[in-house]
């Protein structure tokens, strides 16, 4: 008995995680209150010390109270006389002298909610943390432990002397400017697990950009990225689960195929599968309007004209949702228009050329989404208060290159523009999407939509809709 003890108390002073399993109710070596202590060595290597009086018995609690300590939980466990899973006649209370691991989630998206519910399972210590207020709330997320809204790394530079290496932080974020200072905030901790999500066009990128803020080869291949096992997870619940498996695996040092170290497509994915982004065009200058101040802060409906497109376009639900701004500030418009009801992804790009015409707004955006690793652009107006989300999300589906709206069969955006066809748009002028129709109509195809396109120009299209 005292041989227990002593040893617990040798490691609880070395901060060791271990657990104590001790009978509560049934007959053991020496009634209720036996005793057994189990620890993890290095590699694959476990310390027992003590008995509950069974071989049998010492062996499966033995197993599950490695699995409790792991999780940093404590409880009562029932097994058979001799460790069956099925009996209750021996009641074992287990112990863990360890906090729960943490995780880190940085990025408030569609993942991290579904990856906060498995993680909790796993007995993780949940932390979410993004930058915009709007998307970090405990509303979307009630099951993590904490929802931050701060930037990574003083997030980190707080939590971070704490992680060790039962601890994992997963950045889930495709914002620059959002996951560089993430990741090099994790790699400055001892956290024993740093993925990040992306494409492989985006970990390349991604690459080259922490290369550039100075971090080094030997920090770099501690990242699992792209995020965890290829077992071809496509819904948000399916991508959670393979990232803690691949956290587990790592953890216990077993062999399993990380998407780090395959190569090919990390989906097999159908059409329906490629990453697309919403463009909303709002940087000119209106010339035409004839009313006060500009025309997209004209009020239609209690809400600015802008609102109308950009909250359609948001409620669309593709990857991203970005805008692309220049002779008006819409900042205003933007927060009245974002709400925890839409957390799709939201970039807003500044064209200081926007008088040059529409091509040059285009082409901003189309930039971005290279850099990011979109598939293709489905691109709109904000001038149009009419045009659904249904349309925006009937254009994107189209498996094709080149695709517009019609309504009522005309031809109207939004338009989508696929990777391929990128280069070839117009790098100045007001043809923007226009021109390429025209110049590859064998191209098109043409999406029957909802909705109603007119756009607002004058005062006298405003009170038409009015």
């Amino acid at each position: 008995m005292g041989g227990v003890f002593d040893r617990l108390a040798e490691l609880l002073v070395d901060e060791v995680p271990v657990a104590l399993a001790t009978i509560v109710e049934g007959a053991g070596v020496d009634g209720p209150g036996g005793h057994l202590l189990v620890r993890r060595t290095t590699g694959d290597g476990v310390e027992v010390v003590g008995s509950l009086g069974d071989p049998d018995l010492d062996r499966v609690v033995a197993r599950d109270a490695l699995g409790e300590l792991s999780a940093g939980r404590s409880g009562v466990r029932h097994y058979g006389e001799h460790g069956e899973a099925r009996g209750d006649s021996v009641s074992v209370f287990v112990e863990s002298f360890a906090a729960p691991p943490q995780m880190l989630v940085f990025g408030a998206v569609d993942f991290t909610a579904a990856l906060v519910r498995v993680a909790k399972v796993l007995g993780y210590r949940v932390t979410v943390c993004d930058a915009r207020e709007v998307f970090a709330t405990t509303r979307r997320f009630p099951l993590a432990d904490e929802v931050v809204v701060d930037w990574p790394d003083r997030l980190l530079a707080e939590m971070g002397p704490d992680l060790r290496r039962r601890d994992a932080v997963c950045v889930l974020t495709h914002d620059v400017k959002f996951d560089v200072p993430a990741i090099v905030g994790a790699l400055t901790t001892s956290a024993g697990y740093i993925g990040v999500m992306g494409s492989r066009r985006t970990h390349a990128d991604r690459l080259k950009r922490l290369s550039e803020a100075g971090v080094t080869d030997e920090q770099l291949a501690r990242l699992r990225s792209p995020i965890g096992l290829d077992i071809g997870a496509r819904t948000p619940e399916e991508t959670a689960v393979s990232i803690v498996s691949e956290i587990i695996a790592l953890r216990t040092g077993r062999s399993a195929r990380a998407l780090s170290v395959t190569d090919g497509p990390i989906h097999d994915r159908g059409w329906w599968m490629v990453s697309r982004a919403a463009v909303v065009l709002a940087a000119g200058g209106g010339s035409r309007w004839d009313g006060d101040g500009h025309k997209l802060l004209a009020e239609l409906d209690g809400r600015p004209l802008a609102a109308h497109a950009l909250a359609a376009a948001a409620g669309a639900g593709l990857d991203e949702l970005v805008i692309v701004t220049g002779a008006v500030d819409l900042s205003g418009v933007l927060a009245g228009v974002v709400s925890e009801a839409s957390p799709v992804a939201i970039k807003v790009l500044h064209n200081d050329c926007w008088a040059e015409g529409q091509a040059g707004s285009l082409g901003l955006a189309i930039t971005h989404a290279a850099a990011v690793g979109h598939d293709a652009v489905v691109v709109g107006l904000a001038d149009s208060p009419g045009v659904p989300p249904e349309a925006w999300r009937a254009v994107a589906a189209v498996e094709a290159e080149l695709a517009v709206a019609t309504f009522a069969g005309r031809r109207r955006p939004p338009t989508l523009i696929g990777r391929s066809l990128w280069d070839q748009l117009p790098e100045v002028g007001d043809q923007g999407a226009r021109g390429l129709l025209g110049e590859r109509p064998d191209l098109v195809v043409e999406v029957p939509c909802p909705g109603d396109p007119a756009d607002v120009d004058t005062m006298e299209d405003l009170r038409r809709w009015t």
